[in-house]
């Protein structure tokens, strides 16, 4: 064999190896050049925000009563009145009314004071059960027949003279009224406002007390209230006399008596912790 054969050999040897290295090279430089790209894309940043951390805080609560005595009586007076045509009753009940209104104003009473509360027209109508087959006891029914009509006129009355309270029933009856549905002793607006004032300060010293006695068992400092409420109640007395109508003089004026009222107020406070 000559060199030059065997040139040729190796030759045709080493050229065939390089044509099966040469596509393995290229996938290599494909794939790094990949990873390179993509490492060189900026990616987006995730931002992970943590909720804030709530507010230390003391909570308290406190409340604060007292007793006064009422310096308001409301009333609730019913006017009723029939006729054979609802024009008849609205005429009757409108006079009634009228001479309530009077007597009223005679004691004092504003018109201002005399308010309606509610005012109806209906009719007075009576049952009869009938039955086609009276032996038998049927085809039976229910037969309404009109009588006539009723009008109602129910006035509230708000009286500032507590004295004269068991006048005003009298007089009212006297004038015309046919009873007197409810009495009640309360307060005014602005005697209100200024019992619940006074209290809402008294609950929320003893708010702030309360708090400042906890932080000092707790070792911390007390800081300035963040949030505060108030609430307030307050119970009227109720007095349901029903007083009707019975048509004769009374015997003697009637005299009516009230109680205390009790206001109530309340505040719940949170105070920071420094």
């Amino acid at each position: 064999m000559r060199i030059g054969d065997i040139m040729s050999e190796k030759e045709t040897c080493w050229i065939f190896s390089y044509g099966s290295i040469l596509p393995m090279v290229i996938v290599v430089l494909v794939l790094f050049g990949g990873f390179y790209f993509l490492s060189t894309i900026e990616q987006p940043v995730i931002n992970v925000s943590e909720e804030a951390p709530p507010e230390h805080t003391i909570d308290v609560s406190a409340t604060a009563n007292d007793y006064v005595n009422p310096d308001l009586l409301v009333l609730q007076l019913r006017v009723e009145s029939e006729g054979t045509t609802a024009k008849d009753s609205q005429s009757s009940a409108a006079e009634k009314t009228n001479a309530v209104k009077r007597a009223l104003n005679g004691l004092g009473i504003k018109d201002d004071k005399i308010k309606t509360m509610s005012y109806s027209v209906s009719k007075v109508q009576e049952s009869h059960y009938i039955c086609k087959n009276e032996s038998s006891q049927t085809d039976c029914y229910w037969d309404y027949v009109t009588k006539g009509y009723k009008t109602t006129h129910v006035l509230k009355v708000e009286v500032e003279n507590l004295a004269i309270g068991g006048d005003v029933v009298d007089s009212a009856i006297t004038a015309g009224a046919t009873s007197v549905d409810s009495i009640s002793f309360t307060l005014k607006p602005a005697t209100m406002d200024r019992v619940k004032n006074e209290l809402l300060q008294r609950a929320a010293s003893t708010a702030r007390s309360k708090a400042q006695s906890i932080a000092a068992g707790a070792g911390v400092t007390l800081g300035k209230a963040s949030r505060i409420t108030e609430s307030y109640t307050y119970y009227p007395v109720y007095r349901n006399v029903m007083y009707e109508s019975s048509g004769a003089p009374q015997p003697q004026s009637t005299e009516l008596y009230g109680g205390e009222i009790e206001v109530v107020a309340t505040i719940t406070a949170s105070f920071k912790i420094e």
